[in-house]
């Protein structure tokens, strides 16, 4: 195989003395007596042969399938070969002769360094992305083809074999299948290795196919030759599915997931004994609900992350709201279950943290696991707890179901074991969004190529719907992420600047909730909203004044032009004050930077990345004090903030 893949050949170092690379073919003759368990070549005296200076490195020999890898079975295969040269075995030699010109790359694009990866015809399947590859002295076809291909597991015959990397790492094999090639209208029956794991390819056709073949690829020409009985035939290969890379990582559908190994994590319960457990009586629904559930149990059963179960102790129901798209999401009802479960205390990220730490760099990539829970399995144990009721029977889940307590908190903890090395550095995890981040461009594909080794070794699967690669900006977490820093999602934006007055208290409650959504964005917003929390506070009744309406008026046009929050730079001064009057506001650090209009608000900094030193800043001019002078305090003070411990503390005097 090429070095982009691991040969799985298996190795084994002869020594000169057992098997020389280097044997002149008009000795061989010499071995006229097969079955002469004693026979020695005769050894050339130091006349003969003059004693070289140089080193001597042996070839490499083994993982063939006409012999074994141990000496005896090596030797009694050459024997066999000499045996037959020495009869005289008739070779065919009317052939046609293969031959590759410079043409052939014309179509190509160049220069390239692309491996030969080819479709065939394989058991009345076409199949594609099949590498060739001659470095293989296995044919290699992966258990996920043959599933896809609808042929049993009961199929695959013969005891398991190693199958040995150029690494020395060994992984067992299934067995061996026969199944049929055609190629160009030559059909061969190849006997195939089945390895279960996953790859970047669906068939390894190596030596034995190439050579049952007479094939003689080219991956300069990027083609492979044979001869038939009309001539010469020619395959040619895709650059374009040569280079793509870690299709595998994706899951097309529900059925494309394999799941997490359970010895890695499994998510577990821990349900409080104390608590009695409950059977939910069955509810009726609707027809066209009723539908759906059994639609979604239909599937379900279908990829194996439910089964059916009796006399479970637990029982929920089934709940079906409207998404978004119109479409049903059937859920269940797990609250008396959660009731029973204690929280789990693992840590959940920061979400303000998270997103301050994407702020600055070049190229992002926004990645979504597909069904993320579903991905983790159940403790086989706890398995019945989550059973649910339908029109149909009752099932359980195998795989970890969306709506139970602490799945957040178990799913965390798995893409922290995954990607501990690099959370904070090339990659941010929340649950099942990941980001991979790079200062610099030129470094995104090799954090790119790091993430994508993890998932697959953890066989984690993305969902490409939601996957997007190599920008500059875009949405994480609810916010908008660039090189610059932090914007407002404009979603959330547009939501609050369509929205009408409010004309009751729940609408009042709405707004505010959108504020507080945009509180970062908004400068001294205490202030400007400060109308709208006085509706709601105490028992009176609604009143939706002048003074509201111009609040929200203002806010609205304060939000046409939001801040961007970005990161300080070093020892750069932040500026702090207090607002004067009643009721007092502190404002956030900031940083002042010149802009074409001066009445535009400074650009507000998130606390928690703050490593610059702060500055009080107050309107009044420096005060004329003599010594021992002590004036009354002014209405604006200096004011210590809290949230940036252990700096130093200076301050700016500045004309009002």
């Amino acid at each position: 195989m090429g070095s982009s893949y691991l040969d799985l050949s298996e190795f084994l170092l002869l020594s000169s003395d057992q098997v020389s690379s280097d044997d002149p073919i008009e000795d061989r003759g010499r071995y006229n007596n097969p079955k002469d368990q004693n026979l020695k070549r005769p050894r050339q005296s130091n006349e003969e042969e003059p004693r070289s200076s140089k080193g001597k490195i042996n070839v490499i020999l083994g993982g063939s399938k006409l012999c074994r890898d141990t000496i005896s079975a090596i030797k009694k295969h050459r024997r066999n070969v000499l045996l037959k040269a020495n009869l005289g075995e008739e070779i065919d030699f009317q052939s046609a002769s293969i031959s590759f010109d410079e043409e052939e790359t014309c179509h190509l694009e160049r220069p390239h360094d692309d491996a030969l990866v080819i479709t065939l015809d394989v058991a009345n399947f076409e199949v594609s992305r099949i590498l060739i590859d001659t470095g293989s002295s296995v044919d290699l076809i992966f258990l996920g083809t043959l599933e896809r291909m609808g042929i049993s597991r009961a199929d695959i015959v013969g005891p398991p074999s190693p199958l040995v990397a150029f690494t020395s790492e060994s992984a067992m094999s299934l067995g061996t299948i026969k199944l049929p090639v055609l190629a160009k209208n030559v059909s061969k029956i190849v006997d195939f290795v089945v390895f279960d794991k996953p790859a970047a390819y669906n068939i390894i056709l190596g030596t034995p196919w190439i050579y049952q073949m007479k094939a003689v690829p080219s991956t300069y020409h990027q083609c492979i030759k044979f001869p038939t009985p009309s001539g010469v035939e020619t395959i040619r290969g895709s650059q374009e599915a040569s280079r793509t890379k870690n299709k595998t990582s994706f899951a097309w559908s529900a059925a494309d997931m394999p799941g997490i190994d359970p010895s890695i994590i499994c998510h577990k319960l821990n349900v409080d004994p104390s608590f009695k457990p409950v059977k939910q009586k069955r509810r009726k629904l609707g027809v066209e609900r009723a539908k759906a559930v059994n639609d979604e149990v239909d599937k379900l059963l279908k990829i194996g992350s439910i089964r059916e179960v009796q006399y479970p102790e637990w029982v929920a129901n089934t709940v079906v709201v409207k998404k978004k798209n119109g479409k049903d999401r059937v859920c269940i009802d797990f609250t008396d279950l959660n009731k029973a479960c204690p929280k789990d205390s693992f840590p959940l990220p920061h979400i303000d943290r998270l997103v301050e730490s994407t702020a600055g760099n070049e190229l992002l990539t926004f990645m979504d696991a597909f069904s993320g829970y579903n991905q983790i399995m159940m403790d086989p144990e706890d398995q019945e707890k989550t059973s649910f009721i339908t029109d149909r029977g009752t099932y359980c889940y195998k795989v970890m179901p969306f709506g139970l307590k602490n799945a957040g908190a178990t799913y965390q903890r798995l893409v922290n074991k995954m990607f501990h090395e690099h959370l904070g550095k090339t990659m941010e995890v929340y649950i099942d969004d990941m980001l991979v981040k790079s200062l610099r461009k030129e470094d995104h594909i090799k954090h790119l190529e790091e993430c994508f080794e993890i998932l697959n070794r953890y066989q984690m699967k993305l969902n490409p719907a939601k996957c997007t690669f190599g920008v500059p900006s875009g949405e994480f977490l609810g916010y908008i992420v660039t090189k610059r820093g932090i914007e407002a999602n404009p979603n959330q934006i547009n939501a609050f600047l369509n929205m009408p007055s409010p004309k009751n208290f729940k609408e009042v409650q709405v707004l505010t909730g959108r504020i507080a959504a945009l509180n970062r964005f908004i400068s001294r917003s205490t202030d400007k909203s400060l109308p709208f929390y006085q509706i709601l506070k105490g028992n009176k009744g609604f009143l939706w004044d002048e003074k509201c309406e111009e609040a929200f008026g203002q806010l609205k046009a304060y939000l046409t032009t939001p801040p961007v929050l970005s990161k300080p730079e070093v020892d750069e001064k932040l500026y702090s004050a207090r607002e004067r009057g009643e009721p007092e506001v502190e404002l956030p650090p900031v940083k002042r930077r010149k802009s074409k209009k001066n009445n535009k608000e400074p650009d507000v900094l998130p606390e928690t990345i703050i490593e610059s030193e702060p500055v009080i800043e107050d309107d009044h001019p420096e005060p004329d004090l003599e010594p021992n002078e002590h004036p009354e305090p002014e209405p604006r003070v200096f004011h210590e903030i809290d949230q940036i411990p252990a700096k130093d503390w200076g301050a700016d005097w500045r004309e009002p």
